[in-house]
């Protein structure tokens, strides 16, 4: 699956589990989390604090961490989990970063 398949996959799997019916508000803030996060890279991608996500923070699990297809999206923007606890950028992509930014704010 390529980056931008794993994002939208990820879009969809929380579009499906997570609805306004039923979760109200948990899609929407798992977006804009993720999108926070993606921005920043996009802002300073030299930005060492912006290259690792804290994977034990409290905001981040119940945002994004325990958001089934939460991670898929970040995977797919080039973030892996380095098994010390954060998920670290591997590689930035422009081109992956800005269409999924781009889908990311179309679900907002």
């Amino acid at each position: 699956m390529s980056p931008v398949e794993q994002i939208k996959h990820g879009i969809k799997t929380i579009k499906t589990l997570y609805t306004e019916d039923r979760q109200p508000g948990v899609a929407k803030t798992c977006f804009k989390t993720i999108s926070v996060y993606t921005g920043n890279v996009v802002k300073d991608p030299s930005e060492p604090k912006y290259q690792s996500i804290n994977l034990e923070n409290a905001a981040f699990q119940k945002r994004v961490g325990k958001i089934n297809g939460g991670l898929m999206i970040l995977k797919g923007f080039g973030f892996e989990d380095n098994g010390e606890g954060k998920l670290a950028l591997s590689k930035y992509d422009k081109d992956v970063f800005s269409t999924g930014l781009q889908l990311l704010q179309d679900q907002q």
